[in-house]
């Protein structure tokens, strides 16, 4: 597999500001220049440094741009700040933005953050969302999640474990796999803190969170790109692209969960596309 260009632009030239915004760790890159800021979110047990290799694209071909790249509660540097609702993790990044005196940003998340960055576009102002690897039938997500956590009898570790093996972290070039070990790190209270609505909700509750959030981001017109490792069912992409005719869906095919890890120069061209 190609990584497109993995190892050559690790780092960034220029360091960023290490600061805390609505009592998260984060690293601002870059300042105002009239292009709209990006808000990098990385996906459950993930800390912010799986960004870098991304950074370092970004930063050659598009520098100087306004970068927000955070630890959500309970990830990397960040403490929790409990409960971890989906209401209660989208106001602390709008929280954030604010405190970072950011504008309207570009929302990019990945895995259950692409489900965050997509919330926070149906309800506070956004320049446009880049969901990675967090198709749109959540409620296929949820039944998978809940026969991991039967088949491991409740063991949320072990439903992680089970989880991440469909994640096919296999694909990545060795770097990629390393980083992302480096900056994991699961914890039962972690996952049940973001897991819990998810292990209640119902079948009608997911599809209207569904269709009343894709509904109001279609609504506000701003640009939408999915970008998948796999193939999504011909029915989600069908009705996906009806419900949101701005989006954009990218399938990056042998990538697993992690296109952006597995092609990072592509990603960040695609960051860069939303100046």
């Amino acid at each position: 597999m190609t990584s497109g260009a993995t190892t050559n632009a690790v780092h960034r030239t220029v360091a960023p500001a290490q600061i805390k915004v609505a009592g998260m760790a984060g690293d601002l890159y870059g300042s105002q220049d009239g292009r709209s800021p990006l808000v990098l979110l990385a996906g459950l047990t993930y800390a912010r440094g799986t960004w870098q290799p991304v950074l370092g694209h970004l930063g050659r071909i598009d520098p100087g741009r306004q970068v927000l790249v955070l630890d959500l509660p309970g990830h990397g540097d960040s403490p929790d700040q409990l409960p971890h609702t989906l209401e209660r993790i989208v106001r602390l990044i709008h929280d954030a933005v604010g405190e970072a005196g950011l504008g309207a940003p570009v929302l990019v998340g990945h895995s259950q953050s692409g489900g965050f960055a997509s919330v926070y576009a149906a309800q506070y102002p956004a320049s446009g969302v880049v969901n990675v690897d967090a198709p749109p039938n959540i409620w296929a997500f949820i039944q998978v999640l809940r026969a991991a956590a039967d088949q491991n009898h409740g063991d949320l570790l072990g439903t992680w474990a089970t989880m991440k093996q469909g994640f096919r972290i296999d694909l990545l070039p060795p770097e990629a796999r390393e980083l992302l070990e480096r900056n994991s790190r699961p914890r039962t209270e972690l996952l049940a803190s973001y897991w819990d609505e998810l292990f209640v909700t119902t079948p009608d509750q997911a599809s209207a969170l569904v269709d009343d959030g894709i509904a109001a981001v279609a609504a506000t017109g701003v640009p939408y790109r999915l970008i998948l490792g796999t193939e999504p069912p011909p029915e989600t992409a069908a009705w996906f692209r009806n419900a949101l005719p701005q989006a954009v869906i990218e399938v990056w095919a042998g990538s697993g969960h992690f296109p952006h890890l597995a092609h990072p120069a592509r990603f960040a061209e695609r960051l860069a596309a939303t100046a």
